[in-house]
């Protein structure tokens, strides 16, 4: 639509000089300053339809009501600089009902991420060896209210990786660990595959499946593990430290 509005400025241009062309010489002056400014005032014109054009059909972030999340925030800040207590009623990991001390800086931060418009509210905690942040719950927004997507603990941790996967570490013993990887989108995690341990067969240490069941199980080594763990690299988040 914009390349037709500028053309069309061209081919009026252009015929308006085509007729300045057939005066005599006697008003060539003028025609010449008529048909410059014409000209100046035809593409202004265009180019002013086509900045409205693209305004139009550009899209807009929907209107959204984000009090739910700084209820959320004051709640989880609270809780860990006065502890927890009965009359904090908040849906969030355990790891806020007990202070952490050296090992991680707990925070939050809000990001849209499946591109939806509506920015998710992440609490999470930076690890302070090497920068390392850990997800520990997901919130959105939906029908005003919001809505605990995502949760997690010290052995069930979630991690935003730099191409929006969202991956998930976990470990229910010293031979059951897992990574899985997910695609997050309204509020739900759909898995796309997965790396395990298991000890269920001897000398059969790592599996993989793309299905939550493990329909799709298939004994995989040690190297073609680490090779499919190796295409997700996570991505260090800024949270905002809910105690200062």
């Amino acid at each position: 639509m914009i390349k037709r509005k500028l053309i069309s400025s061209a081919l009026i241009l252009a015929l308006v000089m085509t007729v300045a062309g057939c005066g005599n010489a006697k008003n060539k002056s003028n025609s010449e300053q008529n048909n410059s400014q014409i000209a100046q005032e035809t593409t202004q014109a265009a180019a002013e339809t086509a900045k409205a054009e693209e305004k139009t059909t550009g899209e807009t972030k929907p209107s959204v009501d984000y009090s739910p999340y700084d209820e959320l925030i004051k709640k989880a800040a609270n809780i860990l600089k006065n502890g927890y207590s009965s009359q904090d009623k908040v849906d969030i990991s355990p790891v806020f009902f007990y202070k952490q001390s050296g090992y991680e800086t707990l925070g939050y931060i809000k990001k849209d991420l499946d591109n939806d418009g509506i920015d998710e509210l992440i609490f999470g905690g930076t690890v302070n060896e090497d920068g390392t942040t850990i997800i520990y719950d997901i919130f959105t927004i939906q029908d005003g209210t919001d809505v605990h997507a995502v949760a997690g603990w010290e052995r069930n941790t979630y991690y935003l990786c730099t191409d929006g996967t969202i991956a998930n570490e976990g470990s229910s013993g010293a031979a059951y660990s897992n990574w899985t990887y997910f695609k997050y989108s309204n509020a739900k995690l759909d898995m796309k595959e997965t790396v395990y341990t298991d000890d269920k067969v001897p000398g059969q240490k790592y599996y993989y499946a793309t299905d939550v069941a493990l329909k799709t199980e298939k004994p995989i080594s040690e190297e073609q593990a680490k090779e499919i763990r190796g295409k997700y690299t996570y991505e260090k988040l800024q949270f905002t430290p809910f105690v200062n």
